[in-house]
């Protein structure tokens, strides 16, 4: 009866040892799904951001060509622009 009540007192530590473990990995598991979540967010912004950068480097690009050539040429650059700008129009209101 004694080594009975020994096996049942070992398994008891057992499964509070267990129950302890069960806990701190849930905790663990919570904290990086929080920490996912975070990098997560944080790659959205990063994306966005480097969208914007790339509209100002082609903005920048655009008006260093500009800026570089002569009067004819940014009028032939701007109205080669506006008439695509024109095409992409018409084709929408068909």
């Amino acid at each position: 009866m004694q080594e009975l009540n020994q096996v049942v007192l070992k398994l008891s530590e057992n499964i509070e040892q267990m129950i302890a473990r069960l806990s701190e990995k849930e905790n663990k598991i919570q904290e990086l799904q929080t920490k996912l979540s975070e990098c997560q967010t944080q790659i959205k912004e990063l994306k966005t951001d480097n969208s914007e950068l790339k509209q100002m480097i082609q903005h920048y690009k655009t008006v260093k060509v500009l800026s570089q050539s002569d009067n004819k040429d940014v009028k032939r650059k701007l109205n080669k622009m506006v008439r695509e700008i024109d095409d992409c129009i018409a084709k929408l209101n068909r």
